[in-house]
């Protein structure tokens, strides 16, 4: 029935389908992007989405999911849009003003900001000299 896909958010979630493929065609995207208060206005709705607690299904967290990864290719491509973001997630900020919403977007502002570095792993190789039996018992088969 359509009344039960729509509660469960099936045609949301073909919907944003449908806006994530139009925005790959390069003349839309730019279009898009030149749009003022269309980044705000789908920022918004992300959030609206992201609330929804009574509804909350798979369906509704994967439209959010989608989302946030249009959000995320649009965001990354230049410096100028990344302004764009974070005008959009501070406009955002003084209308949505409950529950997690603000962390959200303060989260989303500090990693455009100030990105996380990787940590760097590194490989150590030891070596046991016979000295040290009484510290270090047994083989070390397992050394990297």
């Amino acid at each position: 029935s359509s009344t039960g896909d729509i509660a469960q958010g099936y045609v949301l979630k073909q919907l944003l389908e449908f806006l994530g493929n139009l925005l790959h065609v390069p003349s839309i995207r730019k279009r898009f992007k030149q749009t003022e208060d269309l980044l705000s206005s789908m920022l918004d709705n992300f959030l609206h989405v992201q609330s929804l607690i009574v509804q909350k299904t798979k369906l509704t967290d994967d439209c959010a999911q989608l989302l946030m990864a249009t959000f995320s290719s649009l965001s990354s491509e230049s410096e100028d849009d990344k302004k764009r973001f974070c005008l959009s997630c501070v406009r955002a900020l003084h209308q949505h003003r409950q529950g997690r919403t603000p962390v959200f977007l303060l989260q989303q502002l500090v990693g455009i900001m100030c990105p996380s570095k990787a940590e760097p792993s590194y490989d150590l190789v030891l070596n046991k000299s016979p000295s040290q039996e009484e510290f270090i018992r047994g083989a070390m088969n397992k050394n990297p």
